[in-house]
């Protein structure tokens, strides 16, 4: 259940960091060719454990993310076309 007020929505990583006190989730949204480049500062920026979801046209971002970010969490979602 999402429960209104509870989350915050930052656009970039260095603007979720500075979240005090948040519990994050992150939602990537990179082109394909991006994903290991953006998965990697993920990585550095947030704890071990933070879940990633790819919300990306393509199968293997999840994996991407994980060789780049092995201490996220990666969740593998699809979208198969532009929106």
């Amino acid at each position: 259940v999402l429960v209104p007020g509870r989350y915050r929505v930052a656009a970039t990583l260095s603007e979720a960091a500075a979240l005090a006190g948040a519990d994050p989730f992150l939602i990537l949204c990179t082109k394909g060719g991006a994903t290991a480049e953006a998965a990697g500062e993920a990585g550095r920026t947030f704890p071990s454990g933070t879940p990633i979801l790819s919300l990306q046209n393509g199968v293997d971002n999840g994996a991407r993310i994980r060789a780049a970010a092995p201490g996220l969490v990666a969740l593998a979602g699809m979208v198969p076309f532009n929106v």
